[in-house]
């Protein structure tokens, strides 16, 4: 086996491994809102205390939910995708609109991600907090979710950029791509 493609088969375990690592955050991110609601609706029932700080942290959480998640989701294949057409296309036109479309949406996430590390930095710089939640918590902590997110979602898109060029490039089946067990059965 050759470095390029060992160096590759890596690379692409490092990023599999990052895209299911944010993944499983994003689930304990669920579990951690199903808590604190059922903890912050139990103790204002029983107790008369609501607790003011819950629905900030929830809503902190479902950025970080929405965002880790992205990556896992499109290793799963779980991303909506409209394909009313594209069974009707022969082969061959398929897999080169589909490498288009790879390219695209990773220069799109890659934007966002960029714009999204600047939106967070300048959070940072001028310390910007949330003046209307209870814990007047600094802006970037929440707000690092979205960078990170989005760079997982680039590098998966890539990824998959990788193989759907190969695919076009040797006429090959998606299944004859091999860039590491850690994709096998995964798309």
């Amino acid at each position: 086996m050759g470095a390029p493609l060992k160096a590759g088969r890596t690379l692409g375990g490092l990023i599999v491994g990052l895209a299911n690592g944010s993944g499983a955050i994003a689930a304990l991110a669920v579990l951690a809102m199903c808590l604190l609601i059922t903890g912050g609706v139990f103790v204002r029932y029983v107790f008369g205390i609501p607790l003011v700080w819950v629905p900030e942290i929830v809503g902190y959480l479902m950025v970080a939910l929405i965002f880790l998640a992205l990556g896992d989701a499109m290793l799963a294949g779980s991303h909506i995708r409209i394909d009313l057409f594209i069974g009707r296309i022969p082969k061959r036109l398929r897999d080169m609109l589909e490498l288009f479309t790879l390219v695209l949406s990773t220069g799109v996430s890659g934007f966002f991600a960029w714009h999204g590390v600047k939106t967070m930095l300048r959070s940072y710089e001028y310390d910007r907090t949330d003046a209307f939640g209870a814990l007047n918590t600094p802006l970037y902590i929440p707000q690092a979710a979205i960078p990170i997110g989005l760079s997982i979602l680039t590098l998966v898109l890539a990824l998959l950029v990788c193989r759907k060029f190969y695919v076009v490039l040797n006429h090959a089946g998606e299944a004859d791509v091999d860039l590491g067990s850690q994709l096998d059965g995964r798309l």
